[in-house]
Order: C-alpha cells, then sequence, then structure tokens
C-alpha cells in the first residue's frame, strides 16, 4: 500500500499587476469576502504598496506587484480558498492577469526506510548519474510536460526530501495556466484566468493527486 499524504497543501497563484496595498483583511470583511470577525482577528504580516501579507486561520494571503497568492494546508478549505479567490477577481475584474497557476503539494512518510532509499534509488541512481557523481541522492528533480487539454501552459513536477517528516518525500505539482497572451496582456482583465479557475478546478485538482500518488505507487518501476 502506498504512503499516505501526512501534510497536504495547496496555493492558487495569479501572475498579473497588483496593487497590495489594497489586499487588506477590512477590504476582504467590507465585500463579503470573508466574515467581519475574521477580518477583524487576521494577523497582518504587512500591508505596503510594494508588498501585503496576512493570514486567517485557514488560508495565507500574499501579494506583490506581479504575484497574488493564497495558500492553504488544510483540505476542507481548498474549495473556500478557490473562492476566495473568485470573489476577489469578480470584484477587480478590470486587473491584467497573465497566468494562473493551480498548486498541489505533499509530505508523505514512506512505510520505511528502506522504502525511502528504493524510492530515491528510482529517480537518482540511474547509469548516466552514477557517472557522474558519487553516491548521488535526489536533491530537488523537477519535470516538466505539455498541458493535456488544449490550454497553453505546462504541467510541472517536483520531487525533493521532505524537510518535515522522518523517511518522506515531498511531492509539489504545479498545474500552470497562460490566461492570455503575452502581447495582449495589458488589454485583458482577470474574466479569462478566473473562467479557467472555475472550468478547470475540479480536473486540476484530481490530476495533481493522481500524479503524486502513481509517483509513489510506481516508483519501484
Amino acid at each position: 500500500m502506498p504512503p499516505a499524504a501526512e501534510i497536504r497543501g495547496m496555493s492558487i497563484v495569479l501572475l498579473g499587476d497588483f496593487n497590495p496595498q489594497i489586499f487588506a483583511p477590512a477590504w476582504f470583511g467590507e465585500n463579503e469576502l470573508i466574515r467581519p470577525t475574521e477580518a477583524d482577528e487576521a494577523d497582518v504580516k504587512i500591508v505596503h504598496h510594494e508588498f501585503a501579507e496576512f493570514s486567517l486561520d485557514w488560508v495565507v494571503v500574499q501579494v506583490t506587484r506581479e504575484r497574488f497568492t493564497v495558500d492553504t494546508s488544510q483540505d476542507a478549505f481548498f474549495e473556500p480558498s478557490r473562492d476566495l479567490v473568485l470573489g476577489t477577481f469578480e470584484l477587480l475584474d478590470q486587473i491584467p492577469l497573465r497566468a494562473i497557476g493551480l498548486n498541489m503539494h505533499e509530505h508523505r512518510r514512506m512505510n520505511s526506510t528502506d522504502a525511502w532509499r528504493q524510492f530515491d534509488h528510482a529517480f537518482a541512481t540511474n547509469r548516466r548519474w552514477r557517472n557522474l557523481l558519487s553516491e548521488p541522492r535526489i536533491a530537488d528533480l523537477t519535470m516538466r510536460g505539455v498541458r493535456p487539454d488544449g490550454y497553453e501552459g505546462y504541467v510541472q513536477v517536483s520531487v525533493q526530501p521532505s524537510w518535515r517528516i522522518t523517511d518522506g518525500v515531498f511531492l509539489h505539482v504545479n498545474d500552470h495556466y497562460a490566461a492570455v497572451d503575452e502581447s495582449a496582456a495589458d488589454r485583458a482583465g482577470a474574466s479569462a484566468a478566473m473562467e479557467i479557475l472555475r472550468e478547470n478546478w475540479q480536473a486540476s485538482h484530481e490530476r495533481s493527486l493522481g500524479i503524486m500518488e502513481q509517483l509513489v505507487t510506481n516508483s519501484g518501476d
């Protein structure tokens, strides 16, 4: 039986042109994107014209001039985090967005130290690496493939040793969609990216989980 995920997280990343200082908890509360009590009790790290960050019990919001991110490590709040993004950019629909990334990550503890070594061996010790390095081991393996659904973008998978759990593996899938052509980004609002999020959320979620499951299940093949 493949090891189960002990820690799982999800983030949605938007690339575009943002004014970070408007993304304060009070703004989300006033627009009924979060409850007023959540806005009042939010842990605000900073709200500045270059960077904003605050956290609630279930989500972290970070914004720079070029990047908007929501991140949660609680499975029950994956969909509410998606809805927070949808609600935000339905209101701010004139903000130009160039790309959207739907990210899933997991820390899985292998069933034993030997199982971890087998997993590591399957990825790291092919003939080419043995000719180049002494005792090669995974540090950060990243593979990128073309999208399977006709959208512009890519699906990128990263594998690392877990820094959270012993004899564990960290798996990350970045499901990256180009929302608009870069040359047209200054003329496009958020609607295209939100349509991608709305229409592809479930398929992306299932694809990412399937990729991570197959990696740990078939590592000995």
